[in-house]
């Protein structure tokens, strides 16, 4: 088809849809000039556009009439996606806007699975893309050495860690690892000093920075070293733990 009368043709179509023509589409779906031919993926940083374009199943002569909520729901099959939208670009073009699962910790079983807030595994590989986040563990008793997380326990400490995000970003930061114990307590270990924050979620921003002052009030203080716990699950109170001579709590 020459140049001019794909413009014309392309012009014509414009106007019948913008008309209100519903049926137009239907009766051009078979058309060569509107099969696929581009597809621009945008919204992605761990799939590739090839993989985005691969869960679309196009086939040579998909046309950009097809059901655009059909190809979408293909998109959103994969693990990594949490929604997708299909939009189209005539004469040739699809544009595909998704928006991915963010990982927010990662897990040990034992190679690191990054997962996302509900606790759900992502088919990323942390090495490549050097994430930097908490390890979810379970809390382990000397006599617990085979315990691990429950899928429960999983999604509540992906959660607290996503709303320690929002509550404290700056606190999470220095988090190394989350636990969660039989009785729904989490402790977050610290890395600089090494100390254990114990707290009933969810807890609020206020609540952790109040014992962070008293944390930094007992490092000043404290002839014995750094404290080894600080506890906030009694009301109105931060108790500190330190540890004993013969190294227990």
């Amino acid at each position: 088809m020459r140049k001019g009368m794909k413009v014309l043709l392309l012009v014509l179509v414009t106007m019948v849809i913008a008309l209100g023509a519903t049926t137009a589409p239907e009766l051009l779906a078979d058309s060569e000039f509107f099969w696929v031919d581009t597809v621009e993926v945008e919204g992605q940083r761990y799939l590739t556009a090839g993989e985005v374009e691969a869960m679309l199943a196009l086939t040579p002569s998909t046309s950009v009439w097809s059901d655009l909520e059909v190809l979408a729901s293909r998109v959103r099959r994969h693990a990594l996606v949490e929604d997708a939208r299909v939009e189209r670009g005539l004469p040739g073009t699809l544009r595909v806007r998704i928006t991915e699962r963010e990982p927010v910790a990662l897990l040990g079983t034992p190679i690191l699975v990054p997962v996302d807030r509900d606790g759900r595994a992502l088919p990323i590989d942390p090495t490549r893309y050097r994430l930097d986040l908490p390890l979810l563990e379970p809390f382990r008793a000397p006599w617990d050495a085979g315990v691990e997380l429950t899928p429960s326990q999983i999604r509540l400490l992906s959660r607290e860690v996503d709303r320690l995000a929002e509550v404290d970003p700056g606190l999470l930061a220095t988090a190394s690892e989350l636990a969660v114990d039989s009785w729904g307590d989490v402790l977050m270990h610290l890395g600089d000093p090494r100390v254990t924050m114990r707290y009933r979620p969810p807890v609020s921003g206020a609540r952790l920075r109040e014992g962070l002052r008293v944390l930094e009030d007992a490092l000043e203080r404290s002839a014995e070293g750094p404290p080894q716990v600080v506890d906030l699950r009694y009301e109105d109170q931060v108790v500190i733990r330190f540890a004993t001579p013969n190294g227990s709590r």
